[in-house]
């Protein structure tokens, strides 16, 4: 697809392109008004397939197979610099799948892996209904990807460095089910 796009999430409104266009990388950070110190985040079909684009130790496996599709995002060390344009000044890049059937069937027929945000002005709430879309940012007309009959609370976000796990975001929720799945090698750093 040769354009940015809104795409439905199990969680909110996504603004999307594919991860390997600059051009529409940079797109989405002019829409927004974003600054290219915030990375964006990939989404992808598969654990094989996030395996490609970050470091996952092995012993993370079952809590990732237990986690997506789903609302979690894991930060890790990336593979390699063939995205850097998404995450410009680190060197960790974030990974998710939703649970979206729509957004995963694309992933998987489509393009893969889509460099997302949330549909939203910098620092603005994010858009909650498909007919409010088309009102976020000036002079764009979105192509719509998917259907969503609600939005929900924004993904966990965590950040794996060693053996160490980070919770940069989440609910109260989110954290009780993060402390019963993840493995026990794994140390928890508040």
């Amino acid at each position: 697809m040769n354009k940015v796009f809104a795409l439905a999430t199990d969680t909110a409104w996504g603004l999307a392109c594919d991860a390997h266009r600059i051009d529409l990388v940079q797109e989405i950070y002019r829409l927004k008004g974003r600054s290219f110190d915030k990375p964006l985040i990939l989404f992808t079909h598969s654990l094989k397939e996030a395996k490609e684009l970050i470091q996952i130790p092995a012993y993370l496996d079952t809590f990732l197979n237990q986690s997506w599709p789903g609302d979690l995002t894991l930060i890790a060390l990336a593979q390699s610099t063939r995205f850097q344009h998404c995450h410009q000044n680190t060197p960790f890049l974030g990974i998710r799948i939703p649970n979206h059937q729509s957004t995963l069937k694309f992933l998987e027929e489509e393009i893969s892996p889509l460099a997302v945000t949330s549909f939203n002005l910098s620092n603005r709430t994010s858009a909650q209904n498909k007919q409010d879309l088309s009102q976020v940012f000036e002079d764009f007309n979105p192509l719509i990807i998917g259907d969503m009959s609600k939005t929900t609370d924004e993904s966990a976000i965590i950040k794996l460095e060693q053996k160490q796990i980070q919770i940069l975001r989440a609910t109260p929720q989110q954290i009780c089910k993060l402390q019963e799945i993840l493995p026990k090698e794994i140390y928890i750093k508040a």
